[in-house]
């Protein structure tokens, strides 16, 4: 599956952005299972600043919170991840 890259010239401290780190922190999943989840299934839509560095809003930790919810579910991981996609995009107004 193809990801586009986005750059931006975000400023990370700008309000809603974390980079991965925080992230990790946040919903308590590990950094490389988030670029996994990322790489494989398009689940979290990062912003990129010039230098590079992965930034990550809101509407990336909601999805990570419905996906670890259908994973207790009992769901396969790529189906959590079609679902929360799905879910999160239905509740995230369009900027």
């Amino acid at each position: 599956m193809a990801h586009e890259q986005r750059e931006t010239q975000i400023n990370p401290t700008e309000q809603g952005y974390v980079r991965i780190g925080e992230l990790s922190r946040r919903v308590g999943v590990s950094h490389d299972t988030l670029r996994a989840w990322e790489r494989r299934y398009g689940l979290l839509k990062p912003e990129r600043t010039a230098g590079g560095f992965r930034l990550y809003t809101p509407a990336d930790e909601m999805r990570i919170a419905e996906m670890l919810q259908l994973l207790k579910q009992g769901l396969a991981p790529a189906e959590a991840a079609r679902q929360a996609v799905a879910a999160v995009e239905t509740t995230t107004p369009a900027p």
